[in-house]
């Protein structure tokens, strides 16, 4: 069972150690935009869980690149922008990847390669899509998806990035690790879904890898980023930083605190600021002197064009109250920048260190801010000298960003105690450095308590956490302790072991005149624990490292303290006076987890044949025994016997297992032996008919079970009689018996048939089965069947029965017999052999003869079938329709079946018709008999007029066009008229119709059209008396003549013209004047006139001649 060792995240009651925590205030109005996913609160080493705030001789470092950048790179362009990979490591295997120099600071003359590395993390962030994830890889994970580039598929994952330190041979991956957080459970936000713009932020602590890798460049490869453009104002954006605490006894002293959270800010609609708070406290500002600041900071995606975000600084005034933060409402805010950014767009892709520190060195990081900067404290104006508490404000009326870091140093005042921690045995022999541990071994140490500074401390408590790979449950951990002068304290009490931790509550530490002065001492031995659940855990750390501290507070300045334990200062060479961290010794595992158990094979077992078998116990293995003192498990495994033969060897296998899972198997043998005969059985007598053969009987025996009898003698009997088989019985073990058994052997049975006996059945007279070829068999030998029949005759010819008999007897004269009667009928009727049409449906023009059909009967001779044919019409002469004619013949053979077929011919009286076109005819030639311009024989039929002009008439078959006349539609030469006659008659059942179309014209007749034919009128008297009315040309109206007239006025001048006159009663000219004349009512004046009439294609000359017109 593993082992859970508690390491509790508050100090004893007793000391009240500060420590840098930060409060988001939402103080921005309706138009906030801004959500904190994850609360900002100082970020804590896993190998020190309970600090979180370090106050060293040292600093912090900030460092990171941007892994997306512009297609087309511009230093001002938005990343909503087409985005593309930055790939700079030459390793096909990544997709993108950056860099940044890693370096410490030199002051005081440090030496960076001396410091020591307290904390490192890091954090990448992205937006990779903007709304739902497309769940491409399938997997319903919307931290997870796919790319695929130059036909390669990377599978990304928000949580995973790649790094690689200097030095280092290749990429190390790297995860993000659990939160705790129940929205958030993986470190630090990742947002689906369109919230807070899916921008995400993931965090690992690399604290081991960057002590390894040591300063250099470092390399950040496969975030999980897309290409392309996201279709929307904010864009894709990615990069990484880490943040780095370290300590140089060289440099000044510090008190240095890593934030970080998820605080989403968006623009507002309105455009006025939306405004938040970061609140922190628990720092030691210096006593005296200048207050120095220096601010890291890590967001996304702000934009380098757009302004309107800021973050600023709170200014002290005269009632700050942290406990009251209602009293920082009036005061006033310094805005903050530096060399990437102004005071008005803060968030702006910058990332301000020496472009040769970073590949690529870009100035627009499109989305990715990572500043580290010194704040201008110029008369402490902002952080006071002993001030423990400021408020950071930031906000944005245009930009979007998300804030994820926040470091924040200060030069600071700590008091000098000192805990000075040694090995003094191990497994109670000196210690050398080349010393490892096994499991159940001890180390022992001694630590020193030393006060060198200028000021006691209060509430002063030493705490050990016990590290997993020890055993805190042992008594005598703490095998001494002591106090020395000025330290005399009778009441301290003494140290605890509680809660996985060695807690020593020292209360008071003086100062003591020599600060090399030992004021308190504890001795204590831990021993590595033998727990193989634990050892084999792969989160196992192999080693005693001892992260304990010394915590407590300033007795005059106030100042709290927490400072880890050190073996003593580096006494020469480059890092001289820098502190040693506490000893760390391997632990090696891997014999100790490997070593199998022990355990000897227990005592072999013999037994008889037929006794049981003892069941398996696991209590036979006494002495199994494993080097962690723990009990090995022992279980049965097995029995395996070797074969089936006597004596018989049975296998037992045990297996002997440890609490690490190393196995070993021991064995007992149980060996069976066998001296016991077979069970002697007592054989029946064997009987049966004409032969028997036998059976090898069986028998019982103890050993080998089931015994089957063997025989000489032969086992197949084929004569009447008695007969004796001995039998043998022998278990194989040497052991045997034997027995006799009778056979007798008799024939009583008749011979049976061996196929299935036909039934009685009742067939057609063509259909009479022959006999089947029956067999038979006999019990004793061979048999015969023989068959006959008889018939008896019925009430017909094709009517009669069968009785057929089978008889099979064997060579014993044994016989069976079997009848089967057979019933033979005629019941068919006879049936048609010749093929016709049973219905047809024909014109009446085309009914067909009566065809010749011919018959058959199965059993009967066509000589004998009776045909009977007759035909039935229903064709009416008087009222002409379709009809049927029904053709029948009835069929009969010699026993009465009789079948009848007709022919159903359905007729259609059809009717056809005839067009016929006759010579034209004139209207005064006379009568016409329509009937001579037909061909038809039949003159009983009906004539009726279909198309014509009425005038003519018809009567009968007689047309008379004699009162047509001549007209403007009807006169010579104007094609006449064109008539149609329709002649309906019933010819051979069938309907005949001729149309007739008969032209009747005028051009037998000659028109008056000579110039003594025409009539010209000699006045117009236009009065509205209908006399006279116009002036006509009448005469030659149906001569086809066109008239050009003109009409002059006495003077000579043309009052009127037409090229197509209208001829006869009704002209065209009515004395109406043109527009220059003058008369009554727009007529000419009265008068006489003269018109000029040309007649084309009459052959008349021009006629000429006056008019009166007369208008009053």
């Amino acid at each position: 069972m593993k082992q859970l060792y508690t390491k509790p995240h508050t100090t004893y009651k007793r000391l009240n150690v500060l420590v840098f925590h930060v409060v988001l205030l939402l103080i921005c109005g309706l138009n906030s935009h801004s959500q904190v996913r994850v609360p900002f609160a100082p970020r804590a080493s896993e190998q020190s869980p309970t600090k979180t705030s370090y106050n060293i001789n040292g600093d912090f470092t900030m460092i990171g690149n941007t892994n997306l950048t512009l297609v087309n790179y511009s230093n001002t362009a938005g990343n909503n922008r087409d985005m593309m990979y930055v790939d700079i490591d030459d390793n096909a295997s990544t997709f993108n990847s950056s860099s940044a120099k890693l370096s410490f600071s030199t002051e005081n003359g440090a030496i960076p390669e001396c410091s020591n590395i307290i904390y490192a993390g890091l954090y990448w962030t992205g937006r990779s899509e903007i709304d739902t994830d497309p769940n491409l890889d399938g997997d319903n994970n919307p931290n997870t998806f796919s790319v695929t580039k130059n036909g390669v598929t990377k599978n990304f994952n928000k949580y995973k990035v790649s790094i690689k330190g200097p030095a280092a041979s290749g990429y190390t991956d790297i995860f993000a690790s659990n939160s705790g957080n129940p929205i958030d459970p993986i470190n630090i936000a990742y947002p689906t879904n369109g919230d807070e713009r899916n921008m995400y932020v993931g965090y690992a602590e690399i604290t081991n890898y960057v002590r390894t890798h040591g300063i250099g460049d470092y390399y950040v490869a496969d975030i999980a980023l897309n290409e392309g453009k996201s279709n929307d104002d904010a864009g894709f954006y990615g990069g990484w930083g880490m943040v780095v605490v370290y300590e140089n006894s060289l440099m000044n002293r510090r008190d240095v605190t890593v934030f970080d959270g998820h605080a989403f800010v968006a623009r507002t609609s309105s455009g006025d600021p939306s405004e938040y708070s970061i609140d922190v406290e628990g720092f030691n500002a210096s006593q005296s002197g200048n207050v120095e600041l220096k601010l890291g900071l890590m967001a996304g995606e702000g934009d380098s064009s757009l302004t309107g975000d800021y973050f600023e600084m709170l200014i002290p005034d005269g009632d700050d109250d942290i406990n009251n933060t209602s009293s920082l409402n009036n005061n006033s805010y310094q805005r903050l920048s530096h060399s990437g950014n102004d005071v008005n767009n803060f968030f702006k892709s910058s990332i301000p260190t020496p472009p040769v520190e970073r590949n690529p060195g870009l100035l627009n990081n499109t989305g990715i801010d990572i500043a580290m900067f010194n704040i201008d404290n110029t008369d402490n104006r902002l952080i006071p000298n002993s001030k423990a508490f400021t408020r950071f404000r930031y906000g944005s009326s245009r930009d979007t960003y998300t804030i994820f870091n926040l470091t924040f140093s200060l030069n600071a005042y700590t008091p000098e105690t000192q805990a000075l921690i040694n090995i003094t045995s191990v497994n109670g022999n000196t210690p050398t450095p080349t010393d490892v541990l096994e499991p159940g071994d001890y180390v022992e140490y001694s630590l020193e308590i030393k006060n060198a500074g200028s000021e006691a401390t209060n509430n002063t408590i030493i705490q050990i956490p016990l590290p997993e790979s020890v055993n805190p449950n042992l008594n005598n951990i703490i095998t001494s302790y002591n106090t020395f002068p000025p330290f005399v304290q009778p009441n301290t009490p003494a140290p605890v072991v509680e809660n996985g931790f060695i807690v020593w509550d020292l209360g008071t530490l003086p100062v003591p005149d020599d600060p090399n002065t030992v004021l308190a001492k504890i001795n204590f031995k831990l021993t590595v624990i033998t727990d193989c659940s634990i050892l084999k855990d792969s989160n196992f750390v192999s080693n005693i490292t001892l992260n304990g501290s010394i915590v407590g507070i300033g007795a005059i300045s106030n100042a709290t303290f927490n400072l880890p334990f050190i073996q003593g200062f580096v006494q020469s060479g480059a890092c001289t006076n820098n502190p040693i961290p506490a000893p760390i010794i391997a632990i090696n595992v891997s014999d100790y987890i490997s070593e199998p158990p022990t355990a000897s094979n227990p005592d072999d077992i013999i037994l008889e044949c037929g006794d049981p078998i003892p069941e398996p116990n696991i209590l036979v293995v006494t002495d199994a025994a494993d080097n962690s003192g723990n009990p090995p498990t022992v279980a049965w495994v097995s029995d395996v016997p070797d074969n089936d033969t006597i004596p018989r060897v049975i296998t037992r296998t045990y297996s002997v297992i440890d609490d690490c899972g190393n196995i070993i198997y021991v064995t007992q043998k149980i060996t069976i032996k066998d001296t016991l005969p077979p069970v002697l059985p007592v054989l029946a007598d064997l009987t049966g008919e004409c032969s028997v053969t036998a059976v090898a009987p069986e028998t019982i025996d103890l050993c080998s079970g089931i015994i089957t009898g063997t025989t000489n003698d032969p086992l197949t009997y084929n004569e009447q009689g008695t007969f004796i088989i001995t039998w043998i019985f022998d278990d194989g073990n040497g052991n045997s018996v034997s027995a006799k058994q009778n056979v007798i052997i008799k024939d009583t049975q008749k011979p049976t048939f061996v196929e299935a006996l036909p039934t009685d059945i009742t067939v057609e007279c063509d259909a009479i089965p022959n006999a089947e070829p029956l067999t038979a068999t006999d019990n004793c030998g061979d048999a015969t069947v023989s068959v006959s029949e008889s018939i008896t005759n019925g009430s017909c010819s094709n009517n009669y029965t069968i009785a057929r008999t089978w008889t099979a007897t064997d060579n014993s004269n044994l016989s069976t017999t079997h009848t089967q009667i057979i019933t033979v009928v005629d019941t068919t009727k006879p049936i048609l052999t010749t093929a016709f049409d049973d219905v047809l449906n024909i014109s009446c023009a085309d009914i067909p003869n009566v065809p010749n059909l011919e018959f058959s009967d199965n059993c009967s001779n066509n000589t004998d079938l009776t045909v009977v044919f007759e035909e039935v019409s229903s064709f009416n002469d008087n009222t002409p329709s379709d009809y049927q004619i029904i053709r029948t013949w009835i069929v009969t053979d010699a026993c009465d079946n009789q079948e009848i077929f007709t022919q159903t011919l359905n007729v259609s009286l059809d009717e056809t018709i005839t067009e016929i076109t006759a010579s034209p005819r004139c209207f005064d030639d006379g009568l016409i008999d329509l009937n001579n311009l037909i061909d038809s024989p039949n003159t009983n039929g009906n004539w009726s007029l279909i198309e014509g002009d009425s005038r003519a008439t018809l009567n009968a078959n007689i047309f008379d066009p004699s009162g047509l006349e001549l007209d403007e539609n009807f006169f010579p030469n104007s094609g006449g008229i064109d008539y149609v006659f329709r002649y309906t008659v019933t010819e051979n059942g069938c309907i005949n119709t001729y149309n007739l179309i008969l032209n009747i014209n005028a051009d037998c007749t000659v028109l008056p059209c000579g110039a003594g034919d025409i009539v010209i009128s000699k006045a117009v008297t236009p009065n509205g008396d209908n006399f006279n009315e116009t002036f006509n040309i009448e005469g030659i109206e149906l001569c086809g003549f066109t008239a050009n007239v003109k009409i002059f006025n006495r003077w000579g001048a043309l009052v009127f013209s037409s090229n197509n006159y209208t001829l006869g009663s009704r002209g065209d000219w009515d004395g109406s004047a043109p527009k220059s004349s003058i008369g009554s009512a727009g007529k000419l004046p009265s008068g006489t006139y003269y018109y000029i009439i040309n007649l084309e294609n009459s052959g008349l000359k021009p006629i000429t001649g006056p008019v009166y017109l007369g208008t009053k």
